[in-house]
């Protein structure tokens, strides 16, 4: 064997998908907001996002609500749903987290796009898709969305 092909091999394509894995991982748990493109559900009459899951204006937060596509097999969202409800708790009722079981339910998964579970949903007051997190949510970038979308704003803590 050469010693080209050799080293590229032993050598080259080991870096290359440690650095592709790098670059996915880093990707994870941000989040992505929306607020120039479309909301993912029908755009015909008082559509939502929120109608789309079956979700009753009284069910949503009154600024933010987040809403959580788990299944029964996830292992990283019993956590995230910790986490996301002590979110919501911190809110007096501007922010509601709603989870959404998708193990049995394929059509609402390829309907919003989940491509793997966790995935996080930030919706507004008026139940549009404002924000997406796919993984487990980076809970400062959320904070400050949520903030953002309550229009409360709080001091950073450092310890």
């Amino acid at each position: 064997m050469d010693l080209v092909p050799a080293f590229v091999a032993g050598i080259g394509l080991p870096l290359v998908a440690t650095a592709i894995g790098v670059l996915a991982r880093s990707r994870e748990g941000r989040v992505r907001t929306n607020r120039a493109t479309p909301s993912l559900a029908p755009t015909d009459g008082d559509a939502s996002d929120a109608a789309a899951l079956g979700l009753a204006r009284d069910a949503l937060g009154a600024d933010v609500t987040l809403v959580q596509f788990s299944t029964s097999y996830c292992s990283r969202c019993p956590g995230v749903a910790r986490s996301l409800a002590g979110l919501a708790e911190g809110h007096d009722g501007d922010v509601r987290h709603i989870e959404v079981d998708l193990t049995d339910d394929a059509a609402l998964a390829d309907r919003f796009d989940v491509r793997q579970t966790p995935t996080v949903l930030v919706l507004d007051a008026t139940g549009r898709t404002v924000g997406r997190i796919a993984g487990v949510p980076r809970v400062g970038e959320l904070r400050t969305l949520i903030d953002d979308l309550t229009r409360r704003y709080r001091v950073p803590q450092h310890a």
